[in-house]
């Protein structure tokens, strides 16, 4: 199959990335113009670290695009790549792991600062305040366990971004994964 190289999505990668960046920093930007620098909230805090992981998200994307992933490749076509080529390979699918990890932890954030919010808002309502502490137990459990599937499915770590050879389904495209996102994010 090989590297096909489209780069139409491009532009909106980076339209998407600067509309998600100039939200979140706005939502920074206005906590700081009505509270003041002086006493920021726990979300705030949290608020602080979503783009620096969107950032990570959308350089990671465009890096994979440019670099490759083993995944658009057969064992032959990996045998035929050069030692620059491969390295190449090697760099892209490593980009593509940090992508795995970087975008549940920009949901959790995400959530993390809702929750914290959600605190700051039940004070004083102790049944409800103790609701918000479930379901921010329920999160952290879930972010463990997304992170947890993610990086035991292919043990030793380091075949995640082996090529020569190529390693098993699990370390190329692990299925678990994404069924751990998919159904742990509903919660």
């Amino acid at each position: 199959m090989g590297l096909l190289r489209d780069d139409t999505w491009v532009p909106e990668l980076w339209t998407l990335f600067g509309v998600g960046e100039f939200i979140l920093l706005s939502r920074v930007g206005l906590r700081c113009w009505l509270q003041g620098l002086h006493r920021p909230a726990a979300e705030d805090w949290v608020s602080l670290l979503i783009p620096v992981f969107y950032t990570v998200c959308a350089a990671g994307c465009y890096l994979v695009y440019i670099y490759g992933n083993k995944v658009d490749f057969t064992q032959a076509e990996i045998n035929a790549l050069t030692d620059e080529e491969a390295r190449r390979l090697i760099i892209g699918t490593k980009w593509e792991l940090v992508l795995a990890y970087s975008y549940p932890t920009v949901l959790w954030l995400l959530k993390a600062s809702l929750l914290l919010l959600y605190w700051r808002l039940t004070s004083g309502l102790g049944r409800h305040r103790l609701l918000v502490l479930l379901i921010a137990v329920i999160c952290l459990l879930t972010y463990l366990g997304v992170i947890l599937s993610m990086s035991l499915a292919c043990i030793p770590f380091r075949r995640f971004w082996e090529i020569k050879p190529l390693p098993p389904i699990n370390c190329i495209q692990p299925p678990n994964i994404f069924i751990a996102l998919a159904v742990s994010n509903v919660l």
